[in-house]
Parts: C-alpha cells; sequence; structure tokens
C-alpha cells in the first residue's frame, strides 16, 4: 500500500452548521448528493440486513430513508453533533419512524461491543474524523463476520480536466455557496482541503484490505 497519512486537521464545527446543513448540502453538489444517497439506500436494502449502524449520519438522511423502506431492520445512527441528532430526531418524529436509536458519540471510539452489526454505513462522514484509520479499526471491531460496510465519499478526479474544474469549484465557489445558505462561510472551507488530503479509489481499497474489510465494502 502507498505511505498515506490517516489524520486529519480539518475538524469543522457542525453544530453551528446544523440548520442549514441539508440546504447546503443540496446546492453545492448541484442535487448530486440525493442521488448518491439513494443508490446506497438501495444498496443496503437489498442486503436482508438485520441490524444496521450509520456513522456520521449527521441530520439522518441514510438511517430515515432506509428505514421509511423496512421496519424489518433495528438502526442505530451515530453522530459527534448534538445539534445534528437533535434535527434528525425531529425528523423521524415527523416521519413516525421509532425503529430507529440516535446515539451522540465518536467514531474513534465506539459505545458498541465487538460483532454487534451486520452493516455498517458512511456517507461523506470518514474524511472528516482526526485518525481515518483508527476510525476504520472501530469499523472492522463493531462490524459482524461477514458483515458489509457502505462507503459514500469524495475523492479527487484522476483525470486532468474534470481535476481542474473540481479544483475551481470545490476551492472557491462551494464555500460561498454553503455560506450564503448556513451564514457559516468559514466553515465550508475545510471540504476543498478534505477532499484534497483524503485517500484516493485505490489507496481507500489497500487500507481496507489491510484491515480485512475488502471483501465486505461496496
Amino acid at each position: 500500500m502507498k505511505e498515506t497519512s490517516g489524520k486529519s486537521d480539518f475538524q469543522p464545527d457542525f453544530d453551528a452548521i446544523a440548520h442549514g446543513y441539508d440546504r447546503a448540502n443540496d446546492l453545492i453538489s448541484l442535487g448530486m448528493a440525493d442521488l448518491w444517497r439513494r443508490v446506497l439506500v438501495r444498496s443496503v436494502l437489498r442486503g436482508g440486513f438485520v441490524n444496521m449502524l450509520d456513522l456520521a449520519t449527521g441530520t439522518g438522511d441514510i438511517a430515515l430513508s432506509v428505514a421509511s423502506k423496512t421496519s424489518a431492520m433495528q438502526i442505530t445512527a451515530l453522530d459527534s453533533s448534538g445539534a445534528m441528532l437533535e434535527i434528525a430526531r425531529q425528523r423521524a418524529e415527523r416521519k413516525g419512524l421509532s425503529h430507529i436509536s440516535w446515539v451522540k458519540g465518536d467514531m474513534l471510539a465506539l459505545p458498541f461491543a465487538d460483532n454487534a452489526f451486520d452493516c455498517i454505513t458512511v456517507a461523506f462522514g470518514l474524511r472528516n474524523v482526526s485518525d481515518r484509520q483508527q476510525a476504520i479499526r472501530e469499523i472492522r471491531r463493531v462490524l459482524k463476520p461477514g458483515g458489509q460496510v457502505f462507503i459514500l465519499e469524495f475523492s479527487m478526479p484522476r483525470q486532468f480536466l474534470l481535476r481542474f474544474f473540481f479544483n475551481i469549484y470545490f476551492r472557491w465557489f462551494m464555500p460561498l455557496l454553503g455560506g450564503i445558505t448556513t451564514g457559516k462561510m468559514s466553515a465550508f472551507t475545510y471540504l476543498y482541503q478534505s477532499v484534497k488530503s483524503f485517500y484516493s479509489p485505490g489507496q481507500l481499497s489497500d487500507l481496507l484490505t489491510e484491515y480485512g474489510l475488502l471483501n465486505s465494502v461496496r
């Protein structure tokens, strides 16, 4: 595996942007974030899982989408932001979804027993933790043998032209749009750096192989 850092220095204040987070995501991704999440949810639903852990749940998009389509799965959703979780809880109440457990916690020290879940999802959250390799170790610990991990993340495009326009948009326009939506432009300036410093698809595959998760990843 090519040597790459598992550390991240980019830690936005998600409590500060919780109230406008969903609108900002839709705006800065040009609506694509919702499409990508739907693909992930469809993959989860095909798996016939019993209990699912949604890490970095934010305002609960993945957990709520899965819960709205099946009552046969017990869902646990974890995030470090209390403000985000409160919004997620309110959304669940409005939808009448009671089979989700909302947990405030740290991805680097998950408050769960070993081999507790047969499905783990992480959407746009792995690059934000301060120690990505520790987060992957924790995922491995709480995942049941034969369970599956679904990771949805940004990475820098490899093709030159796409990379050029990606750099312009993420470095200059995306923080402006996020700032207009949430009033906290500084909270979005981290995104460009966090994506730039994140693993390439090949590096992430190598790392997951190293921790015995390759055959568990979709």
